[in-house]
């Protein structure tokens, strides 16, 4: 089961990538976002919470923006969240209330939608007011009634033509994580994409 997620998940890349090279930039209305790996760290206020410092790791996010309108949809199948804090009641452990503890959890619907408000300047910045959810976990098995709803502004650096990329960004706004309203800020990187872009692949 492993390899076989993997591997759909290595197709869905090379398919990604191949067909938005393939297209020229200006037959299409599209532009195409494609990130390997987001590594993220982040903190949620106010304190304490279930989440007071986060980890993230999102592989293979995959995206289309509407060149007129420059809003785009992003989707990500495989999220990796890693919370530590003060637990207070979290619904997925056994520990005490109040235990010092953390959270790792799987998320397999991740979906963002945003609006680059900087497309009228030939630059790599963007910056973007946003909502997103986080649906589907997976720990010692499926949360169906655990979510993350977000909403805010994210900004930072991404490059490529026709196959867009983000190398980093910044992140801040609000979050309703099963039920409880939180703000959050914390930047995300793509290691990879950056390597690949240094070493003129796009």
């Amino acid at each position: 089961m492993k390899k076989l997620f993997i591997s759909i998940i290595l197709c869905a890349a090379v398919s990604t990538l191949a067909f938005a090279q393939d297209r020229n930039s200006t037959e299409s209305p599209f532009n195409f976002h494609l990130n390997f790996t987001n590594f993220g760290i982040g903190t949620h206020v106010p304190y304490p919470s279930n989440y007071n410092i986060e980890f993230s790791i999102e592989l293979l996010s995959i995206g289309v923006e509407h060149k007129e309108t420059n809003i785009a949809l992003t989707f990500s199948p495989f999220k990796i969240f890693m919370w530590g804090g003060v637990i207070i009641d979290d619904g997925y452990s056994t520990d005490d209330p109040g235990d010092a503890t953390s959270i790792v959890l799987i998320s397999l619907i991740n979906m963002y939608a945003s609006w680059n408000v900087l497309s009228f300047l030939d630059t790599d910045f963007h910056f973007s007011p946003f909502v997103s959810v986080n649906y589907l976990f997976l720990g010692e098995k499926f949360y169906m009634e655990k979510y993350i709803l977000g909403a805010g502004f994210l900004g930072g650096v991404r490059g490529g033509d026709s196959v867009k990329f983000n190398i980093f960004t910044v992140e801040a706004g609000f979050r309703l994580i099963n039920n409880q309203p939180l703000f959050y800020a914390g930047i995300k990187f793509d290691f990879i994409m950056y390597l690949l872009r240094q070493g003129g692949v796009f």
